[in-house]
C-alpha cells in the first residue's frame, strides 16, 4: 500500500511539477521584442530584433497612415528611455535606434505635407534648403511605388519635379 502511495506521489510530482515550473511567464519564442529587451538589456542580438521588427512596422505605416507610424515612434522612443544599457555596443545600437526614430519622425511628419504646400513654399523661397529637402523626400515617397507598376504616371511626376527643382 505505501508503495502505491509513493508510486502516486512521484507521478503527480512528474505529472504537475512542469505545469507549477511555468508560472505565467510566456516561453522565449513566443516574447515580444520588447520582453527580450527588457530581460536582456545589454544583448545588442535584443535590441537589433527590436529595431528590425518596430522600425519594418513603422516603415509600412509611413505612407499608408503617418499618425498612427508617429504614434509608433513616440512609444518606442518612451520604451528605449526607459531601458538602461550598461554595455557598449547594445549602447551604441540603442544610439542609433535614437538617431533612427528621429528620421523616421521625420518622414511621417513629411508625409502628412501635401506636395503642393512644399511646392508653393518652394516658389516663395527657392532657396531654403530645408523646404528643397522636404520636397525631394515628398516626392521620392511618391515617385518610387510608381516606378514599377505605373512607369507612365512615375516618369509624368519626375519631369514635374525637375521643372519644380
Amino acid at each position: 500500500m505505501s508503495r502505491m502511495f509513493l508510486m502516486l506521489f512521484l507521478l503527480l510530482g512528474v505529472c504537475v511539477a512542469p505545469t507549477w515550473a511555468q508560472d505565467d511567464a510566456k516561453p522565449a519564442a513566443e516574447q515580444s521584442a520588447a520582453d527580450k529587451v527588457k530581460a536582456e538589456p545589454n544583448n545588442a542580438a535584443t535590441w537589433n530584433t527590436y529595431a528590425g521588427e518596430n522600425f519594418m512596422e513603422v516603415a509600412q505605416q509611413i505612407s499608408q497612415n503617418p499618425k498612427a507610424a508617429l504614434a509608433k515612434l513616440a512609444e518606442m522612443e518612451k520604451f528605449v528611455a526607459s531601458v538602461e544599457v550598461e554595455d557598449e555596443a547594445a549602447k551604441a545600437l540603442v544610439a542609433r535606434i535614437n538617431t533612427a526614430i528621429a528620421s523616421f519622425r521625420e518622414r511621417a511628419e513629411i508625409a502628412q505635407i501635401p506636395i503642393e504646400q512644399l511646392e508653393k513654399k518652394l516658389a516663395e523661397n527657392p532657396d531654403d534648403v530645408s523646404v528643397i529637402n522636404q520636397y525631394i523626400q515628398k516626392a521620392m515617397g511618391e515617385i518610387a511605388p510608381l516606378a514599377r507598376s505605373e512607369p507612365a504616371a512615375a516618369s509624368e511626376k519626375l519631369a514635374k519635379v525637375k521643372e519644380t527643382l
